[in-house]
């Protein structure tokens, strides 16, 4: 556990606070579940709401440069389907179809969709983190595109 000064970027956290990275960093998971996914070249953001809008609590989960983020893309998905109260359409059906999504743009607008139609915060912020992975490693989540 780091205690990191406002203001502070992610890439000082780690650097400072944690150590650094052997391999070096390829993405950071920053506020949790439903936080946001930054790569290697947004670092240098400071941590905090106003510069990095839904970043959730103040977690930093960091990825090597030699991880895949297919994973990290799973964590919303079963997150979301073990905590969605299934309430609204938006959270019951984007909580059934998300993990059978095989195609980048289905899954863009899926998530577009939920992020606007959800009656609640966790349905709206769910999303977030997949729609970051989709802007940042599309290829690699959907090779076959």
């Amino acid at each position: 556990m780091v205690e990191a000064l406002r203001g502070m970027t992610a890439g000082q956290i780690i650097d400072e606070g944690a150590g650094g990275l052997r391999t070096g960093v390829r993405m950071v998971l920053v506020g949790g579940p439903r936080g946001r996914v930054l790569n290697a070249d947004e670092l240098d953001l400071p941590a905090g709401p106003e510069h990095v809008p839904g970043m959730g609590y103040g977690s930093l989960m960091v990825l090597s440069e030699d991880v895949t983020p297919a994973p990290l893309g799973r964590a919303p998905v079963s997150v979301h389907r073990g905590r969605s109260c299934g309430a609204c359409t938006a959270c019951r059906v984007g909580a059934l179809l998300m993990p059978k999504m095989v195609d980048s743009e289905a899954l863009t607008t899926l998530m577009e969709h939920m992020s606007s139609a959800a009656r609640c915060g966790f349905g709206r912020e769910t999303p977030r983190p997949v729609l970051d992975l989709l802007r940042l490693y599309q290829g690699e989540l959907f090779p076959h595109k």
